[in-house]
């Protein structure tokens, strides 16, 4: 017998398991004790999501240019003062 679909079932499921897994480590029903402002408080911070990945992709960059050109390791702290004193979302 087929189980009907539900959407807030699934999207429960979803939230519980990924704060389970990534955040807290207890199976909590994280989910039903949050408000929709508690959700957009989430949205709000996690939109910088981005930029966060941006950040770290260009650090985990600098570290393989610097394993591999003695250039970039003479000047990594000038490099990494360069990256942290970057605004988000400026070009170059």
């Amino acid at each position: 017998m087929n189980k009907k679909y539900n959407r807030e079932t699934e999207l429960k499921q979803r939230f519980n398991e990924f704060i389970k897994t990534k955040v807290t480590g207890e199976n909590k029903d994280y989910y039903s004790k949050l408000s929709v402002e508690d959700f957009l408080d989430i949205k709000t911070t996690l939109s910088d999501i981005n930029n966060i990945i941006t950040y770290k992709t260009t650090i985990r960059f600098m570290d393989w240019l610097r394993e591999h050109f003695s250039y970039v390791d003479a000047n990594y702290q000038f490099y990494m003062n360069e990256v942290l004193g970057t605004k988000p979302s400026v070009n170059g």
